[in-house]
Parts: C-alpha cells; sequence; structure tokens
C-alpha cells in the first residue's frame, strides 16, 4: 500500500463560531465523499475516504482540497483539514493549521518527523496537568516520549494513560473511523402524581435524574458540557435554565453539582412542581474527553465507586444500586425488624475491609447508593468469619444463610474508598441494603 493510499483519515475542524445548522451541513457534504462519516461535537468531524480513493482515483490530500473548496464555495465557511493514517495524528495535523482554512497532509513515512518536534502539550489526548507532569521529569516533545519506555510513561501518567501516552507519540492508533451522529442532546423527566411542594423531596427527584441521565451518557459513550434544567408549575408555567460544565463531564458528581446549582437558582420556596426535565446538552464522545490527573483521593474513589455501581447494575437491572435519597421511604430503627431494610457500613480502610455490619438503616444521607436485589437480605449486625461469611447475624450470633460474603461486596466496589469526608460518607462507607 502506498503513503497517499495509507493516508486515508481526514480530520475536519470547523470555526469555533460555526452555529449548529452550519455544522450539520458540513457532515451533509462530507457524506457526499465517504459514508464513513463520524461526528465529533461541537465542531469537528472524521472522515475515512479510503473508498473514494479508489473510486476518484485520486490521493486523500487531492480530496481533502475538494473537501474544503466545496466548503467555502457552497457553504462560505472554511475548514481545516488534516490527512493521515491515523485518527490521532490527522487530528494533530488540523490542529497546527494557521489560519481560518487549510489542509495538511502527514504522509506515513513523515509521521516522526512531523510529531518529534512537537510540545508534549500537543500531544493528541494529553491534558495540561498530564503535560505538566511528563515536564517536570525533562520530557518536553513529543519526541522525546519515544526515548522514554512505555512502562516509565504508565509510572508517570497512570497505565492506561500512559500506554495511550506512548502509542500515540508513535503514531500508533488502531481506533477505526466509526460511522456515528450523536444526538445533540439527552434528557431525563420525572412527574409528580401530586402538586409537589416539598423542597428536599424536589431535590432528591433531581438526584435520581442525574442518576438516570449519567447512567444513559455512559452507557452511549458520550459527555455533556452544558445542562439544562426545566420545572412545571400547577396552571401550566415553567422555569428553564441552562448552565455549561466546566469540563465535558457524564460523571454523577459533576451532573448533581451543577443540577443542584440550577435548581438553587430558580428559589422554588414553596412553588407547586407538576414535573421537571434534566437534559444534557452539546454532547461529545467520551474518548475525547481528557481526563485530568488528580490528586484528590475522594474525587477517585467516587469515580471507581461509580464504575462499579454501572457494572452492577448492568448485570443485575438498572436501578440495582441507586442513592437512598431515591429509593422510596426508609423505616427507622424503632420498626419492627421484619421486613426492614439493612444498612452495610464499611469501616474505614477502602479495599482493607476487616468488618462489615448489617444494622437497622435509619434516615438515608443523599447520594448514598443503595444495593437491591438477591445480592443481600439480612440485616442484623456480624462479623466477617475468616471464609467471608457474615457472622452473628442470627438470634445467636450464627451465620447467616445467603448472606452475601464480605469479600464480594467489596469486589462489587461496596465499600470502596471509604474515608474521612470521602465519596460514601464522613467516617465510613454506608450503603443500605434491600431484599
Amino acid at each position: 500500500m502506498s503513503a497517499a493510499t495509507a493516508a486515508g483519515v481526514l480530520h475536519v475542524r470547523c470555526a469555533p463560531t460555526l452555529p449548529g445548522e452550519g455544522y450539520r451541513e458540513v457532515l451533509e457534504l462530507l457524506r457526499e465523499f465517504s459514508p464513513l462519516v463520524q461526528a465529533l461535537p461541537p465542531r469537528a468531524a472524521l472522515v475515512q475516504v479510503r473508498g473514494a480513493q479508489r473510486y476518484f482515483g485520486a490521493d486523500a490530500a487531492r480530496i481533502a482540497e475538494v473537501v474544503r473548496l466545496r466548503a467555502v464555495a457552497r457553504l462560505g465557511t472554511d475548514v481545516r483539514i488534516g490527512v493521515a493514517a491515523t485518527w490521532a495524528v490527522a487530528s494533530m495535523a488540523s490542529a497546527r493549521i494557521q489560519g481560518p482554512g487549510g489542509v495538511l497532509a502527514v504522509p506515513a513515512e513523515a509521521v516522526a518527523g512531523f510529531l518529534d518536534p512537537l510540545p508534549v502539550e500537543e500531544l493528541y489526548g494529553l491534558g495540561s496537568r498530564q503535560a505538566e507532569a511528563l515536564r517536570r521529569y525533562g520530557l518536553h516533545t513529543v519526541g522525546a516520549l519515544t526515548h522514554v519506555p512505555p512502562g516509565v510513561v504508565e509510572r508517570i501518567l497512570g497505565k492506561r494513560a500512559g500506554r495511550l501516552a506512548a502509542e500515540r507519540a508513535r503514531g500508533i492508533d488502531p481506533r477505526p473511523v466509526t460511522p456515528r451522529d450523536l444526538p445533540s442532546s439527552a434528557a431525563v423527566r420525572t412527574g409528580f402524581t401530586r402538586q409537589e411542594l416539598d423542597g428536599p423531596h424536589a431535590r432528591a427527584e433531581l438526584l435520581g435524574l442525574v442518576v438516570r441521565l449519567g447512567a444513559q451518557l455512559r452507557g452511549r459513550r458520550q459527555a455533556a458540557r452544558s445542562l439544562s434544567l426545566t420545572l412545571r408549575f400547577a396552571g401550566g408555567t415553567r422555569w428553564e435554565r441552562s448552565r455549561r460544565l466546566a469540563e465535558p463531564s457524564a460523571h454523577d458528581e459533576d451532573l448533581r453539582t451543577l443540577a443542584y446549582r440550577l435548581m438553587d437558582a430558580a428559589g422554588l420556596q414553596r412553588a407547586r412542581l407538576t414535573g421537571m426535565v434534566l437534559r444534557a446538552e452539546d454532547l461529545t464522545a467520551a474518548e475525547d474527553v481528557t481526563r485530568q490527573l488528580t490528586l484528590d483521593p475522594v474525587r477517585e474513589s467516587r469515580l471507581t465507586v461509580e464504575a462499579a455501581i454501572d457494572r452492577a447494575n448492568a448485570r443485575f437491572g438498572p436501578g440495582t444500586v441507586r442513592p437512598a435519597s431515591v429509593a422510596g421511604p426508609v423505616r427507622r430503627r424503632s420498626d419492627p425488624v421484619e421486613h426492614q431494610p439493612g444498612r452495610l457500613r464499611a469501616q474505614r480502610g477502602g479495599l482493607g475491609l476487616d468488618q462489615v455490619e448489617l444494622g437497622l438503616a435509619g434516615e438515608p444521607a443523599g447520594g448514598v447508593p443503595v444495593l437491591d436485589g438477591p445480592a443481600a437480605r439480612h440485616r442484623h449486625a456480624g462479623r466477617r468469619r475468616p471464609d467471608g461469611q457474615v457472622q452473628g447475624g442470627g438470634p445467636q450470633g450464627e451465620a447467616v444463610p445467603g448472606a452475601l460474603p464480605a469479600r464480594d461486596l467489596v469486589a462489587q466496589g461496596v465499600g470502596l474508598g471509604a474515608q474521612p469526608g470521602g465519596a460514601l460518607g464522613e467516617a465510613q462507607a454506608e450503603v443500605l441494603v434491600r431484599r
């Protein structure tokens, strides 16, 4: 295969000021050259043109010039197009173009010469904090990364981020161009059976929307740049506001913080709510979101627990694990023991879990995950035996038949990252356990 044929990926960047309708017109223009068009909102796209090269008898750079010419002549907008054999190199090429438009082709044999002198900050997918970490170790250019063993880069940036950085510094990016026209938004909604006057209850309903929306975005491998909240009131009136996130995200913590700010801005007081809609807007592909390095163990714990909850819900069904405040009423300690939910309290220490207590649940705090279903069914205080079973569940302290081994709870992410001020509580991780 010739170098010209190998360079079959176009990364197209539109002007930042291009309106949404103009962006859609550019996508339609690209589909005239290839059906393999992957939208990268808000203003970029990938095109695989290897088939078009054979059909038109032209190389990828020539096709890119024609695309640019038609965009200017028919749509009145200029574009910057990087041409290369891989997604990452084509993206870096388009980013290097000065001015409102142009074409920069990087043949396969010229990849090293193009990448090596680039500042490390310009490596595709590398965030500013990650670049700072590399600079502290004297790695100032992309070429410098290629002279460092990948294992060393992984120790600096973390296993996954380090592996990707080492590969992309060498021009390696196996991701294919996947035809996709991402939805511009995603929405979840809820209605109240009666007019809602209880502010805390309305806030709990909003948290439920956040959890559903976050799961939906992560399931579609998308992230939102902004949130919009619509509140409907008795009499047919409604209130709507939107705000942008600090950075694209699909994590419950980020979505919840902004959603609560939007609700606070409404100043509800005793307003009679009949429903609410939470919408994620200006979506982008999750793989295009750079995850910055963080020294905050609390956030890392929350993200670890979030991933474990997603796996549990995927296995046992949606809503198996969810915030306690949206799980319905919970009985107090003074209520009879029969048919009551319990509380799993993981002592401080995260994965080094030495004790598991299953006690009666009091009023839950917002945001505490709830485990439903057959995974846990017993509600008495106990200790974990050496075989992993919960001891002390029965009246005489015997092991509870069918109790979930504590090690399994840990394996599913329950109690992960329990630290002072941590993801699941001030000093302990608490998980409500229901039948």
